[in-house]
């Protein structure tokens, strides 16, 4: 996903959207363990505000990413976190139904994951979980 940043050195705002499910097939429970890779890089992302993930879930995968992000937006503001948005063809969530759940974090564990989200960093970057 750097690749991206690094191919639009100046882009304001960034959002995106992970859906973990498929509308013509069925849950792949595989792709929830899947590792990103970081390939290391000294790159530094001058102009990216804003971030805003959803379907953020407090796992790893997520954490490290958005910390890489902070690590490499240096004028980075504001990082929104919210829930799974409902599909546009399916609406998979269906909150009653879902067999997966979600692991987006409940208001009492939202500081826990800011403080490990600034955990090092001198940032004032404010972080957003919406519902």
């Amino acid at each position: 996903m750097m690749f991206l940043l690094e191919a639009t050195p100046f882009l304001r705002e960034l959002s995106v959207a992970v859906q973990k499910h498929f509308c013509h097939g069925e849950y792949n429970n595989e792709a929830r363990n899947r590792r990103l890779f970081w390939k290391h890089s000294d790159f530094r992302h001058n102009h990216l505000e804003n971030l805003k993930i959803a379907g953020f879930e407090a796992e790893d995968k997520y954490l490290t990413f958005v910390r890489v992000v902070m690590e490499r937006a240096t004028n980075l503001k504001t990082i929104v976190l919210t829930d799974e948005e409902p599909c546009g063809h399916c609406y998979f969530p269906d909150k009653t139904s879902s067999p997966i759940g979600s692991w987006y974090p409940k208001n009492e564990n939202e500081d826990p994951i800011t403080k490990q989200l600034k955990d090092g960093f001198s940032s004032s970057v404010q972080i957003i979980f919406l519902r």
